[in-house]
């Protein structure tokens, strides 16, 4: 942090003790600052000004009060040509990297720019399933179908606050696992995406059963975290409800299931039994729960501290990384006969915020 830097460097220099705060509530003469000049893609001036922070919030606001309608153009089947991965583009004088990705729209997709690789691949995955599912849609009616007739799905589903159908949600996960799974290099030509149906398209059947069963697994293990959270009621385990509460919004997000990372969704049941097993050993267990908290809860904050800035391609998989690691950290704590699936230790989460942390410079040509 550029304040704490600071402030420790005047602290050592000087031998007068300075805190990041006082930095930061230093002013700073006008001529100190860099003039900032905010653009659109077409070079027309949106703002300028010399407070980065007022300039956010005032291009925010304005981004805000424009009316977001359906575009001209939405495609229900790839019949445009290839979307290159970035363009080199001058208007109005300026020249900019772009990046040429599609967007989802619910009924189809548009094709769109972003303003880097990381913000055209997440637009990208969510557009070619939602091609996908438009492509195949006997398919998605079976998975759908499948989910809506398990009785056990509809009951656990209950309650969960979610704003879909969980059928219908759940069919959109089949597909996914199914089509877009981690490794799968994401199609930008019409071949690339009939190749990628093609060679998953058998495998369909297998994978719906596979999610329906997890699925399953995982409803269950949450309605038993909720009945033990729930007969908790005493205030003396406040503490515990608020982090436990906490990290089922990380697990169970209310885009649930889609919203979950897949490096976290097929350890899910698992990581709910922890934090059941945690539950169980709270009552006369207070000040030893709260020392293993204490020991999450720095790698909680960085974590939510990298959540809330802009990232580059690379460090998106690092965060999620690190989200998966505080969870196995608190099976090793909290559950250790369910066993991490990697070792994993408060030294390796600190090198794996690092890894987070650290800016990936790329060259523009």
């Amino acid at each position: 942090d550029f304040h704490a830097a600071l402030a420790e460097w005047i602290t050592r220099t000087s031998g007068v003790p300075l805190t990041p705060e006082a930095v930061a509530a230093l002013p700073i003469p006008d001529a100190l600052r860099f003039n900032i000049r905010v653009v659109d893609m077409n070079g027309a001036q949106l703002a300028e000004g010399r407070d980065l922070l007022a300039l956010k919030r005032g291009i925010r606001r304005v981004e805000g009060e424009q009316p977001v309608g359906r575009p001209d153009t939405v495609h229900r089947r790839w019949d445009f040509g290839e979307v290159p991965a970035q363009q080199i583009v001058q208007r109005r004088g300026l020249r900019f990297t772009v990046y040429p990705t599609l967007r989802d729209h619910g009924d189809g997709v548009e094709i769109t720019e972003a303003g880097s690789a990381a913000d055209a691949e997440d637009s990208l995955r969510p557009a070619v399933l939602r091609l996908a599912m438009l492509a195949l849609p006997e398919q998605f009616k079976y998975a759908r179908k499948r989910f809506a007739d398990d009785r056990d799905i509809v009951l656990l589903g209950q309650g969960l606050g979610i704003s879909r159908p969980i059928s219908e949600t759940l069919a959109e996960r089949a597909f996914s696992d199914c089509f877009l799974g981690e490794d799968t290099v994401l199609p930008r030509a019409a071949g690339q995406f009939d190749a990628l149906l093609d060679r998953h398209r058998s495998s369909f059947g297998e994978v719906v059963d596979r999610v329906l069963t997890h699925a399953r697994e995982t409803l269950r293990e949450l309605r038993s975290v909720r009945q033990k959270l729930d007969a908790l009621n005493n205030p003396t385990f406040q503490a515990l409800q608020q982090d436990a509460r906490a990290q089922l919004q990380t697990l169970v997000p209310a885009n649930f299931p889609s919203g979950v990372p897949p490096v976290l969704w097929h350890h899910l049941p698992r990581y709910l039994k922890a934090l059941g097993r945690r539950l169980d050993k709270a009552p006369g267990n207070q000040k030893r729960d709260a020392e293993l908290a204490a020991r999450v809860r720095p790698a909680m904050r960085a974590l939510e501290q990298l959540s809330t800035r802009v990232h580059r391609d690379e460090q998106h998989a690092e965060i999620a990384r690190l989200q998966w690691l505080i969870e196995e950290l608190r099976v090793s704590l909290f559950a250790q006969d369910l066993k991490t699936a990697v070792p994993v230790s408060e030294k390796r989460i600190a090198e794996q915020i690092a890894r987070a942390q650290a800016p990936t410079l790329k060259s523009i040509p």
